[in-house]
């Protein structure tokens, strides 16, 4: 059985900007969502079994939405000695509280239309450059 096959949630890839509130509001980029948790670029490592709050920013959100997670994996993602970057995935805590429940599904409500609205640019722009 592969990881995909084991996951409960299927992931949906976005660019959604972060802050480790608890680390200094530290900022990552999730590069995807799911009900279950998210995956981070980050260029700071993280400790499997760690809790963290994170304020994800969503698009026309400057407040963000504030969750908590705790660190499932990590793992260096580049070869760069200088400037390496990890790959962190997290699973959202205590994620069936009605207003966790809620703010996970909005984020990826969010991250499906803009995922919607480049596929109808793509499409949009093809079709105006055909002959």
């Amino acid at each position: 059985m592969t990881h995909a096959e084991r996951r409960t949630f299927p992931r949906i890839d976005c660019r959604l900007r972060a802050e480790v509130v608890s680390l200094g509001c530290l900022e990552v980029r999730i590069v995807d969502l799911s009900q279950g948790g998210f995956l981070i670029e980050s260029r700071t490592a993280f400790e499997a079994g760690t809790e963290h709050e994170f304020r994800l920013v969503g698009q026309g959100d400057e407040r963000g939405t504030r969750v908590r997670a705790t660190c499932v994996h990590c793992s260096r993602r580049s070869a760069s000695e200088t400037a390496p970057t990890y790959a962190g995935g997290f699973a959202f805590v205590d994620r069936s509280a009605r207003e966790t429940h809620r703010r996970i599904l909005a984020l990826l409500d969010e991250a499906i239309a803009v995922l919607q609205f480049g596929r109808l640019n793509a499409t949009s722009s093809d079709s105006l450059n055909k002959p």
